[in-house]
This record gives structure tokens, sequence and C-alpha cells, in this order.
């Protein structure tokens, strides 16, 4: 929240150069366990708040994108978890095409990542 606050005063034209990029999962049909229900045990359970399982987990895929002033980059679809030598992959397909198609000027671009381990190692910084 205090980088928002701090980057709310940037002009228009400096968030003309940001790339904001992420990658998600996508769970067919369950979510790694991490939805909760909170209810009072004199609550009934009511069916909407179920969510139906399978016994291996069902299908899920990682995807990654960004998005910029007046952009998108294309999904990429990964396959399993993704470490830094898969991020390396991942870059090579998404952002620099971005820059060598010269949508956005390598000079001036600002590329926004959160801080997941494979964004922060090594050879991905390096």
């Amino acid at each position: 929240m205090a980088w928002a606050t701090e980057m709310q005063t940037e002009p228009e034209d400096f968030w003309r150069s940001v790339i904001f990029s992420d990658e998600s999962r996508y769970c067919q049909f369950s979510d790694s366990g991490r939805t909760w229900v909170w209810r009072r045990s004199s609550q009934q359970l009511e069916a909407k708040f179920l969510q139906q399982t399978v016994k291996y987990g069902g299908t899920n895929i990682m995807v990654w994108g960004a998005i910029w002033y007046g952009g998108r980059s294309e999904l990429i679809i990964c396959e399993g978890n993704i470490n830094a030598a898969k991020y390396i992959e991942i870059l090579r397909q998404g952002p620099l095409p971005i820059f060598d198609n010269a949508i956005l000027s390598k000079e001036n671009a600002i590329f926004m990542e959160d801080g997941a381990p494979c964004h922060k190692a090594r050879t991905t910084t390096a």
C-alpha cells in the first residue's frame, strides 16, 4: 500500500512505460485446499458453500501474462510449477518480444513483478 500511495503522484507518461506481469494457477476442481467457510456451530452447512472434489485433484493450469498502457501480452501456458529456469523461458516468450517489436522502449520500460522466488533467483536477475 505504501508503494501505491507513493506512486499515485507519478504523471501519466510514467505509467505509459510500466509493464505489470504475473502468473496464476487455475484449478478445475480444487484450489489446493485453501478455501475456508466460517460459520457458527449453530449454523447449518449450506450446499452453496461446498466444493466438489475428485480423487486426484483434477486438471490445473498455470498461465503468465502482462499488461501495459494500451496493450497486453499473449497468455503463456506453463507446465507445472514455475522455477527460475521456466521463468526465464517465459520472459523470452513474453516481455522480450514486446521490446523487440518496439511496442515499448527497453530504456524507459519498468517491468513490475511480485516477489515470487522465481522472480528473485540469481539466474533470473543476472
